[in-house]
């Protein structure tokens, strides 16, 4: 992969973070579900450096950057870049585990009835001191942590903190949310990028309190949002991989709870398709039609193009000859 294929690979992922910040100031009409979607498409783009190539017969080659890439350019500079900010994120990751490992495990009957459903994997609620809000982490084992702190003798809040984390769970935002900071740094380069995962957590966050208020029922808005207002606290920094209860945007958010409606499947649909339709334009990439390869051969006074064998060239051969206004190409008759 030369630098200019990689730049190309960051600005088609660019498309689909621009196309996501123009809608996201639609959120009274655009479901945060169907943002999440283009969101995780973004993602993919960002971390598949493939591209569908389509062929346009009116198209002419860039000799240019056929020479270019055949030059070998150096890419050491994003590969050092790749690894700072890897050792980066990876020192900040550490933090968290190591504050992970002062947590101790919750016994409550209720909270194990409510962790019940929707996902195979063992999941363990933790009390753990130094954070602020409740908080899901883990990627292969997946924690709810609660602060130590806690008030935990209010059981309504309490249960819609283990529903709104179990959300993140069943979903594997957790794992959307890692695969968002390994987009940063593979494109450290880019500032689009490093604004994704701030926006991916914001309607992830607000996609969740939909799947809450859906299973919850609508009657529990006022008392979801009030749960949701008095655990608001500035997201604990310590860990970027984890999602918590209550973050940025907690006023825009609560006004969204409490105009909540029941989202239709027919929404849902005409989301996924629209981002299928982004998701597609940014995958294309338009290339000139391949004519096939000619072999040279001199044959007396005449010049013949003959079709390398094994191509989709046709059976056509073309013959050059000089006259007195110059060289004539013509094809050979059948």
């Amino acid at each position: 992969m030369t630098l200019q294929q990689i730049l190309f690979w960051s600005l088609r992922g660019s498309g689909l973070i621009l196309l996501g910040m123009l809608l996201g100031r639609q959120k009274q009409k655009i479901p945060a579900k169907g943002m999440l979607l283009l969101w995780q498409a973004a993602i993919l783009r960002l971390c598949l450096p493939g591209q569908i190539a389509l062929p346009v017969p009116w198209m002419e080659a860039d000799v240019s950057q056929r020479a270019q890439e055949g030059g070998q350019m150096q890419i050491w500079l994003w590969a050092c870049g790749v690894f700072v900010a890897g050792m980066a994120l990876a020192f900040r990751w550490q933090r968290g585990r190591r504050l992970l490992a002062k947590a101790r495990p919750l016994s409550d009957a209720s909270c194990r009835q409510w962790l019940g459903g929707g996902t195979k994997r063992k999941v363990k609620v933790m009390l753990c001191p130094g954070i602020r809000t409740p908080l899901a982490a883990g990627l292969l084992r997946p924690y709810i942590l609660l602060p130590q702190d806690m008030d935990r003798q209010d059981k309504e809040r309490l249960r819609f903190v283990i529903t709104h984390e179990m959300v993140h769970i069943r979903r594997w935002d957790l794992w959307w949310k890692g695969l968002a900071l390994l987009c940063r740094c593979l494109h450290w380069f880019n500032p689009l990028v490093w604004l994704l995962p701030a926006l991916l957590e914001g309607d992830m966050e607000r996609s969740c309190d939909e799947a809450c208020l859906e299973h919850l029922g609508s009657g529990q808005k006022k008392r979801y949002a009030l749960a949701l207002w008095s655990l608001a606290q500035e997201q604990s920094a310590f860990w970027e991989g984890a999602c918590g209860f209550g973050t940025s945007g907690l006023e825009e958010r609560i006004g969204l709870i409490m105009n909540y409606k029941k989202i239709s499947r027919v929404t849902i649909g005409l989301c996924a398709l629209g981002v299928c339709a982004a998701a597609g334009v940014s995958a294309v990439a338009l290339v000139p039609e391949k004519h096939g390869s000619y072999a040279m051969k001199v044959q007396g006074d005449q010049v013949v193009f003959e079709p390398v064998s094994g191509e989709e060239t046709g059976s056509n051969i073309y013959f050059m000859e000089k006259t007195e206004e110059g060289f004539l190409l013509r094809m050979a008759d059948n």
